[in-house]
C-alpha cells in the first residue's frame, strides 16, 4: 500500500489539497482547517531544513495536546526527519536520558516549553510564527521504509529504550483501518492517548489522513469519568480507542454518535463488552507491542 517516496505525510498532503477548507482540528473554540494545518506544518519543515535536518534525522518534539503538536509532528515528517515524542510530563532527568541516549540532532519546541528544552542540551528550533508560510511544500523523500517515529518504552527492565518504526508500517495500519472503519470527512475522531504513547499516531492519522476532524481536549476535559462524557458528547465524537479501564469508568449513555469504539492496552472483560456493546456502533478490541506498529484490530 506505499509507494516509493512516499511517507505518511503524503496521505495528509492529499486531503488538504483536496479539501483545504474543511476542519482539520477542534481545540475548545479553535477550529483550524486543512489548508492552514498543511501550510503552517510546510513552514515548519522549511526551518527544519534550513538547520542542516536530512532525512532520518531523528527530532524530539516537546508540546502539549495542542494544535502545535499537531504541526510539530507533520512538520519534521515533511522536513524527512524522524519523530522522537519528548512527554513534557516526565521529569528533567528522564528526558535528559533519552535525547542523549536516542542522539537528538535538534527538538522542536512549542514557546510555553522552550525553558524546558534549554535545560535538555539539545539545539533547540522554535515554530515559526503563524503567518510564516511558503508556498509550496517541501519536496523532501521519504522512503516506504525509512524511519518515521521512535518511541521510548519502559523495556522489561525498566530502563527506557526506543523504538524505531518505518513509514511503511504506519501507512499500511492507516489504510486498513480507513478501509475497515470506514473512516471519512464526517467522522471526529478523539485524541486521548498521551503523546509519548504510540496510540496517539494513530488517533492523529487516522483523522488526517481520512479528511476526519480530530478533537483535543485539555487535560481536565480528558478525565475519565463525566469529564471526558461531557467533551466526547459536546464534540459529536464519532471514532475513539479508549482503554478498559476509561470505559469501565465512563458512562455508556448519550454517545449517540459514537460510531467505532476501540479498547486497547489492557485485558478488555466481558462486563466492560456489555455495557458498550450497542446496535449503533461497532466494538473493536485492539492489542499489539510498539515494535509491531501501534495494534492489531
Amino acid at each position: 500500500m506505499t509507494s516509493e517516496g512516499a511517507g505518511i505525510h503524503r496521505l495528509f498532503e492529499a486531503q488538504a489539497t483536496q479539501n483545504p477548507g474543511n476542519v482539520a482540528i477542534v481545540a475548545g473554540s479553535r477550529r483550524i482547517a486543512y489548508g492552514e494545518l498543511n501550510a503552517r506544518a510546510d513552514a515548519l519543515a522549511r526551518r527544519l531544513l534550513t538547520r542542516g535536518v536530512k532525512p532520518g534525522t531523528l527530532v524530539g518534539l516537546l508540546a502539549d495536546r495542542s494544535v502545535e503538536m499537531v504541526i510539530g509532528i507533520l512538520g519534521i515528517l515533511k522536513a524527512g526527519a524522524a519523530l522522537l515524542p519528548l512527554n513534557t510530563d516526565y521529569p528533567l532527568e528522564r528526558l535528559a536520558f533519552i535525547a542523549k541516549d536516542a542522539g537528538l540532532a535538534l527538538v522542536v519546541a512549542a514557546p510555553n516549553f522552550a525553558s524546558l528544552a534549554a535545560k535538555i542540551d539539545v539545539p533547540r528550533l522554535d515554530f515559526p510564527a503563524p503567518d510564516e508560510s511558503p508556498d509550496v511544500s517541501p519536496e523532501v523523500t521519504s522512503a516506504p521504509d525509512g524511519l518515521a517515529y521512535v518511541i521510548y518504552t519502559s523495556g522489561s527492565t525498566g530502563q527506557p529504550k526506543g523504538v524505531g518504526l518505518p513509514h511503511a508500517g504506519l501507512i499500511n495500519l492507516l489504510m486498513f483501518s480507513r478501509a475497515q472503519l470506514r473512516i471519512g470527512p464526517g467522522d471526529r475522531v478523539l485524541q486521548f492517548a498521551s503523546f509519548s504513547f504510540d496510540a496517539s499516531l494513530w488517533e492523529i492519522f487516522a483523522a488526517l489522513v481520512s479528511g476526519a476532524t480530530l478533537v483535543l481536549g485539555t487535560s481536565a476535559e480528558l478525565m475519565p469519568g463525566p469529564s471526558l462524557h461531557a467533551l466526547m458528547r459536546t464534540q459529536g465524537v464519532t471514532i475513539a480507542l479508549l482503554s478498559p479501564s476509561v470505559l469501565q469508568i465512563l458512562p455508556s449513555h448519550g454517545l449517540d454518535a459514537l460510531r467505532i469504539l476501540i479498547a486497547g492496552t489492557e485485558k478488555l472483560t466481558g462486563a466492560i463488552v456489555s455495557r458498550w456493546k450497542s446496535r449503533q456502533r461497532r466494538f473493536f478490541n485492539a492489542y499489539g507491542p510498539t515494535e509491531a506498529t501501534i495494534y492489531q484490530l
